[in-house]
């Protein structure tokens, strides 16, 4: 329009194309606020304190420790005055526990769920640092030496067992330190398969294996349709593609093939029927005669 005899151009935006703008820019702040939580979240993974060293080369234990057969078989595992805490700001999980342990022992922790009976299965790995007190294992401070070298040498199942994607095999042996029989062996002790099957050749393990039905802790219904256990069966992450009992029984298939002077049984079998319960007890006490054995429960019934 003509202003003062001069013609001034003006831009006309449309309305869609006025929304089109907006919705634009609001996708663009979204993107950009989800972008900085991510920053955020590197930044906060960088200010976790972070574990003690796996291994410390001046500080490594000898070969065979810990030994049940040693000078210190009568104190395998000594805990002295231990105080467990999970945060500097929290009161204390565990209050001046002492006890001493020799090998070859049958040891059973009952307790109410939160009592503490996990906090002290994972202080001996040192999950949880002890912020007072003291623990030896074969007459040395835990705290004196490498978490890995601590934990490959001490068996821990706990009640939540950890898979990875692979097979049973890679689950049972990842570091290729046992032969296929002996994992096959470890599978019928622990009532996985059945104790009359034979391992299958490779060719045939997909349907050379028969499982025991009765020992399957998925119902009835799902047994028809579950394929039969195979060393070379598929595990999917987390183990999903297994129910939450032959989770466990796995798990303590693994144990069997360690072998270490010390077990620790947290609620390892919560999750199995009765029956197979009593035959995984009957297996643990006949495979770990010599081992020291440490199993927590909720209830003695199951102990």
């Amino acid at each position: 329009r003509p202003v003062s005899g001069v013609f001034k151009p003006r831009l006309f935006i449309p309305p869609a194309l006025s929304c089109f703008s907006r919705n634009k820019n609001r996708i663009s702040y979204t993107s950009l606020e989800l972008d900085l939580v991510s920053c955020e979240r590197v930044v906060e993974y960088l200010e976790i304190p972070h574990e003690q060293p796996g291994i410390i080369e001046n500080r490594r234990p000898p070969a065979h420790w810990p030994s049940s057969s040693g000078p210190n078989a009568d104190r395998l595992l000594e805990v002295s005055n231990l105080e467990i805490r999970y945060s500097p700001e929290l009161p204390s999980v565990l209050h001046d526990v002492s006890f001493t342990l020799k090998a070859g022992e049958r040891v059973g922790i009952i307790g109410r769920t939160g009592s503490g009976k996990s906090t002290l299965a994972m202080s001996i790995l040192r999950f949880v640092e002890p912020t007072g007190g003291q623990i030896l294992i074969d007459g040395i401070d835990i705290t004196s030496m490498g978490v890995r070298d601590l934990r490959s040498r001490v068996t821990f199942a706990h009640q939540e067992a950890v898979f990875f994607a692979g097979t049973v095999r890679e689950n049972l042996n990842p570091f290729g330190e046992y032969d296929d029989a002996m994992c096959w062996d470890a599978l019928k002790r622990v009532h996985l398969v059945a104790e009359s099957s034979s391992l299958p050749p490779a060719e045939q393990a997909s349907d050379a294996a028969q499982v025991d039905d009765s020992q399957n802790t998925r119902p009835a219904s799902e047994n028809q349709s579950t394929p039969p256990i195979t060393l070379d069966t598929d595990v999917s992450a987390g183990g999903l593609n297994f129910s939450a009992g032959q989770r466990q029984l796995l798990a303590l298939a693994r144990a069997i093939l360690r072998r270490s002077a010390i077990v620790i049984l947290d609620e390892a079998t919560s999750s199995i029927d009765f029956d197979t319960d009593e035959k995984i007890q009957r297996t643990i006490r006949e495979e770990f005669s010599n081992e020291l054995l440490i199993s927590s429960k909720c209830k003695l019934a199951r102990l």
